[in-house]
């Protein structure tokens, strides 16, 4: 070996050397930066804490008030409705084979919106807050108080569980759980029958079936990314 090829060798064996440590290093000031970042929040949200302690009624006497109210609910119910749907196509999107993700899961959510309210709209079921019972219909109806049938939000709440399910199998009857809550709610606040609800886990759950029939299961399986000394064996 020659005095260039040692001193190579030796710069490189250094270099290695120094790697780690810079690498532990960095990672303090990483955690150093999650922790102050952590401690500031927590003092922040403390304060405003306080702070509304003593504003508590005068917030909720000027929110609750029906113009106010009504307005805030023309604002923010169709974020409100899309919120989760956003957050699972940010999370399939971090995926290799988002699109196929993002195709499948576009399509299942789709056709059970469509199914729904469709259904809506040709049953015209009343709800049961209207007190004229569960056999009560006004056929091809637009009026909220009569599309009862199906559950909206159970059939949202049965598309996506059954899609969570696919995309993290070990979790599925978390999910599952999540529906059954959701479609408990619409009954205790008067908002659907029973069989409104059930009727909504068929079909969003009927749903995401079919287009696994359709589509293909590797358009439901998640797949990460590889990393680049992978690819390229």
């Amino acid at each position: 070996m020659n005095q260039a090829e040692a001193k190579s060798s030796a710069s490189a064996a250094a270099g290695s050397a120094l790697r780690p440590a810079n690498s532990v290093g960095s990672d303090k000031q990483r955690q150093q930066k999650i922790a102050t970042r952590c401690w500031i929040g927590l003092c922040i949200g403390a304060l405003l804490t306080i702070v509304a302690w003593f504003l508590d009624q005068r917030i909720s006497d000027a929110l609750t008030t029906p113009t106010v109210r009504d307005r805030i609910y023309q604002v923010f119910a169709l974020p409100t409705a899309i919120s989760f749907y956003a957050i699972v196509v940010a999370i399939l999107a971090s995926f290799s084979n988002r699109r196929r993700l993002l195709t499948g899961f576009f399509c299942a959510v789709l056709l059970s919106g469509l199914v729904t309210h469709v259904l809506k709209f040709v049953v015209g079921r009343a709800r049961p807050a209207l007190g004229v019972g569960p056999e009560s219909f006004d056929l091809f109806s637009l009026l909220g108080p009569n599309q009862s049938f199906p559950s909206g939000h159970a059939s949202a709440a049965a598309t996506l569980a059954v899609l969570l399910g696919l995309y993290f199998p070990t979790a599925r009857w978390v999910f599952y759980f999540y529906a059954l809550c959701v479609g408990l709610e619409r009954i205790v606040n008067n908002r659907h029958f029973t069989s409104d609800v059930l009727a909504g886990f068929v079909i969003g759950a009927s749903s995401v079936y079919l287009c696994v029939l359709l589509l293909g299961r590797h358009y439901f399986e998640l797949r990460a990314h590889c990393p680049p000394t992978e690819s390229k064996r």
